[in-house]
């Protein structure tokens, strides 16, 4: 019968573990010095090892033969532990016996003194699944255990553990495996089989794993199933990985503010039936790969990627302002939280892409700055007009001070909850489709009446149709049943449009603006 990979090649001795040397090295000092705890748990990410030291330290402390803290693995109290003939270590899974009655048998057969090895060891895996009347009944035993008796619990979830039961135990927090540990024991374990690995193909199987060794290998016996000559393609294709290429072109659609190509790509990646939730991921991976390249100089340590990989998250971080790549991040995480819940994740995707290639994603930022005479204003219009074709960010600058209330209009406020409002409308809206119309918007304040001013063209028959929701969030919100206005803005120019929305505004109220 074929055996698992991750079997076949489980480590036999601490030695073996790689990127747990702060429990390893502890385990085997307290059995060199003869100091063994009657409980132990071992907690941390899946496919960390917790089992496999489980099983290790169960042989190390009955092994006849000990070889500085590690089972000599030739013994035959070691040969039986390994071929599972001699019964005296017991493994057991806390998610399918998690009743008390499972406990009390477990307890029972405690007492009796162990056949062939000094101790008897159970290892409890998955023990936060236990119920809580079985964790009172192992509670007993573990507060005044026999002498040959030695408890190992593993767990990825500790928190659900009794405090009664962590204060009874030793406990070790296993670490996610590096990257570089990965790569180099799937390299290992590939020289010692029937196949070959390109370092490419070795790498994105151990980006994939996430620090998991045991998904590491899983994912590379999978690819030695299909093929012997396991590249990089290979990979891609078995676990629907996108191509570089496409997050790419997803990248150059969104910082030259090009919808339609952004659309096309996502086409074609679901024509050729390629998970849009991934897609959402491995965009998330890279605008973050981005942002921490702008932000921390020495990343190598915290973003594990290729030397390719790195040069082009190195040019994004390039092409885009940081709080760009931030407000990019925030959109595509909201968007990875819908998708899981969304019946159509093309149609989520879709959206989203649109509106990381809408010209001014940014939420508006009020200036506290005032300005002290619409001369000045008008003559900063002029100003932002002539900067913002040849530099965005200039532009930017001097939208935040025409933002600001000007002192000849002491009625006209700026809602400064509008944000938060914003949160909650899209929190609300299961569809996307009002916070993607609202996206952009400012709302201001005249006396009792918030008026809702967005540069989508199509804004206003869309916000029509959902007036009353939007008045109930801004209600609960706020607290304040406003009289809701919609300024439809056709030709947007992110300034002039600005300065019009308070003339506009100010007209309405009855407030006379003077102008040049």
């Amino acid at each position: 019968m074929y055996l698992a990979l991750y079997r076949k090649w489980r480590p036999k001795t601490f030695s073996d573990v790689v990127s747990q040397n702060h429990i390893t090295s502890t385990l085997k000092n307290e059995i060199q010095n003869n100091k063994i705890s009657h409980c132990y748990l071992f907690t941390g990410p899946r496919g960390t090892g917790k089992t496999t030291c489980a099983k290790i330290l169960a042989k190390a402390i009955n092994c006849l033969h000990p070889i500085d803290g590690e089972p000599c693995c030739k013994c035959e109290i070691c040969e039986g532990l390994e071929d599972l003939s001699i019964l005296d270590v017991t493994e057991m899974d806390g998610a399918s016996n998690n009743s008390v009655n499972d406990v009390r048998l477990l307890r029972d057969e405690a007492n009796f003194t162990p056949v062939s090895c000094k101790y008897r060891v159970y290892i409890i895996d998955e023990v936060h699944m236990l119920s809580i009347s079985a964790f009172n009944a192992l509670l007993k035993i573990m507060e005044e255990p026999p002498k040959h008796v030695v408890f190992i619990l593993a767990t990825t979830e500790v928190h659900k553990i009794p405090e009664t039961i962590l204060s009874r135990c030793q406990r070790f927090d296993f670490k996610r495996i590096k990257t570089t540990d990965i790569k180099d024991r799937l390299v290992y374990i590939t020289s010692n089989e029937p196949f070959n690995i390109t370092e490419k193909a070795a790498y994105q199987i151990t980006k994939l794993s996430d620090g998991a060794m045991r998904d590491a290998i899983s994912m590379l016996d999978q690819c030695a199933s299909t093929t012997n000559n396991i590249t990089i393609e290979t990979v891609n294709d078995l676990f629907g990985i996108l191509d570089n290429s496409y997050i790419l072109d997803l990248h150059d659609s969104i910082k030259s503010n090009d919808a339609s190509k952004g659309i096309i790509a996502i086409d074609k990646l679901y024509k050729n039936s390629k998970d849009m939730q991934r897609l959402c991921y491995e965009l998330i991976k890279f605008y973050r790969g981005a942002m921490l390249s702008t932000a921390i100089d020495n990343n190598s340590n915290i973003i594990s990627n290729s030397n390719e990989d790195a040069q082009n998250m190195s040019n994004a971080a390039k092409d885009l302002t940081l709080p760009k790549i931030i407000e990019i991040l925030e959109i595509l995480q909201n968007c990875s939280e819908k998708l899981s819940n969304s019946s159509n994740k093309r149609l989520m995707l879709e959206l989203c892409i649109i509106k990381l290639c809408s010209k001014d994603i940014s939420r508006p930022i009020v200036s506290k700055t005032k300005l002290d005479k619409n001369k000045t204003q008008k003559q900063q219009v002029k100003s932002s007009e002539t900067n913002s074709t040849t530099n965005n960010e200039n532009s930017n600058e001097n939208l935040d001070e025409l933002e600001t209330k000007p002192k000849n209009i002491p009625n006209l406020n700026p809602l400064k909850s509008w944000n938060d409002i914003l949160d909650d409308i899209r929190d609300k809206d299961s569809t996307g489709m009002l916070s993607g119309f609202l996206a952009g918007s400012i709302a201001y304040l005249v006396q009792d009446k918030l008026y809702i001013s967005s540069k989508n063209p199509i804004v206003g028959d869309k916000i029509l149709q959902k007036k009353e929701f939007i008045k109930n969030v801004i209600k609960e919100r706020t607290g304040n049943d406003y009289r809701i206005f919609i300024k439809k803005v056709v030709d947007y120019n992110p300034v002039q449009n600005k300065l019009d929305n308070f003339l506009s505004i100010a007209k309405k109220a009855g407030i006379e603006v003077e102008e040049e």
